[in-house]
């Protein structure tokens, strides 16, 4: 029998060879995913330390769009409305040309002065996650701090402009010092009447919101500033005495103040504390009262500028709506690109508009007002 090659036999097929062990694949370890970068950004203030929320970080560190809110007492209030408007949109478009996202820039707040309202908006933004910055404007301070609070401890920064709630943990404000304002339109008022030899006997004082902070500082200044020009003048009212909220619609607000100017004829200047001075004007012109009834106050519009240059009005502290909703936008942007911020208040000066000064700007453009 031959012999099979391989030592097997012709009946025993020789073993095929053990296959070769499959090599091992090299060990791997999958990589986790890196964490979306985020932005850092904290604030020192009185209260302790505000940190901003992750979520808004991460937003900017990958140029996500963001939400800026600027919340008004009353959104169609005359001249404050449109002013307040005009300024955000040019804070908006500083803040477009800074970021390289989107940013939805919004003013809300209801028509007229609703706290209630305007309040419940707000939270009903925050609740939904649509405010990455906010602004407000606070007509009384107390009623806004819940929820100023409820968006600073959720990481959203906040800033006050025009009317503040200063107890509550806003970042900053930014508005006029409002005392001082008033009293600087009280020294200029009391000096106008020496020039022109007026012998002024009796003053009042009159305003669209008695419970307002901002109008207590302007009543409180103007009669400061009016008394140490004028020392023996009498007042038929004072701050918070026989005085009342005639409010911002203008037909009631006129009518209003056209039963008090008849009431008191002997009056010989009014001080009203925003732009209900239109009014005080119009009574004393339609009354024929021009020449004998003098008023001063705050904020003008072209029929503002008519009266002052008529006479009618001596002057008006023009605080800048305008500016101060650019502002918000401003603060907003200043901390949330470059970490800087103000705390408490930031001054704004206003412009005192008389008859000197009254065609040096275009009145008719909210812009200026």
């Amino acid at each position: 029998m031959l012999a099979a090659c391989g030592g097997g036999t012709a009946d025993e097929p020789a073993e095929a060879p053990a296959p070769a062990a499959e090599e091992a694949a090299p060990a791997t370890t999958a990589a986790a995913p890196a964490a979306p970068a985020s932005v850092t950004r904290t604030a020192d203030l009185p209260w302790g330390t505000f940190t901003l929320s992750e979520t808004i970080g991460k937003k900017l560190a990958n140029g996500e769009e963001l939400n800026y809110i600027l919340s008004i007492q009353g959104t169609a209030i005359a001249i404050f409305g449109d002013a307040m408007d005009s300024g955000w949109k040019r804070g908006m478009a500083d803040a477009d040309a800074r970021y390289e996202g989107s940013i939805a820039g919004r003013v809300v707040g209801p028509p007229n002065t609703d706290i209630p309202a305007q309040v419940a908006e707000i939270d009903a933004l925050l609740d939904a996650g649509e405010v990455d910055c906010l602004a407000f404007q606070a007509h009384e301070a107390g009623p806004y701090i819940d929820v100023i609070n409820k968006a600073m401890d959720q990481g959203i920064p906040v800033f006050g402009v025009n009317s503040d709630s200063a107890d509550s943990k806003r970042i900053s404000f930014h508005a006029l010092d409002e005392f001082s304002a008033g009293k600087l339109a009280g020294k200029i008022t009391g000096e106008w009447a020496i020039a022109n030899g007026k012998d002024w006997k009796t003053a009042a004082l009159m305003t669209g919101s008695v419970e307002g902070g901002w109008a207590q500082g302007r009543m409180t200044g103007f009669v400061e500033g009016l008394n140490a020009a004028l020392p023996g003048l009498e007042w038929a009212n004072t701050s918070t005495e026989n005085i009342e909220s005639q409010g911002w619609d203008p037909a009631t607000s006129y009518a209003m103040v056209e039963a008090w100017v008849l009431g008191h004829p002997d009056v010989d200047i009014i001080f009203h504390t925003d732009q209900g001075v239109t009014n005080v004007a119009k009574a004393i012109s339609d009354n024929g009262l021009s020449g004998t009834m003098y008023t001063s106050g705050f904020n003008i519009d072209p029929a503002t500028a008519d009266y002052i240059r008529s006479g009618d009005i001596i002057v008006t502290m023009v605080q800048g709506f305008s500016n101060q909703g650019a502002r918000g936008a401003q603060a907003c942007s200043d901390f949330l690109f470059d970490g800087n911020y103000d705390v408490g208040h930031v001054i704004m000066d206003p412009v005192a508009v008389t008859g000197d000064n009254v065609d040096s700007v275009d009145w008719t453009d909210p812009k200026n007002l």
